[in-house]
């Protein structure tokens, strides 16, 4: 059986749960990047490279494209 948890990371965790459930949707960070299966990344570190781009403030890039 798996079991996944869903923490919400944003500035109102309540909403983004809300919005999740009310959806049935997850949606990850890093949006800005925009459809990963509409603009056809052809590696995890393409999409990591669009992450840096996007969001230079973020400490957390190295994990979006493995994680996506």
């Amino acid at each position: 059986m798996r079991v996944w948890r869903l923490i919400t990371h944003h500035a109102d965790k309540d909403h983004a749960l809300f919005w999740s459930k009310q959806n049935s949707r997850i949606a990850i960070g890093w949006g800005a990047i925009g459809n990963i299966r509409d603009i056809g990344y052809g590696s995890a570190d393409d999409i990591t490279a669009a992450i840096r781009r996007r969001y230079p403030e973020q400490r957390n890039p190295h994990l979006g494209g493995s994680s996506l």
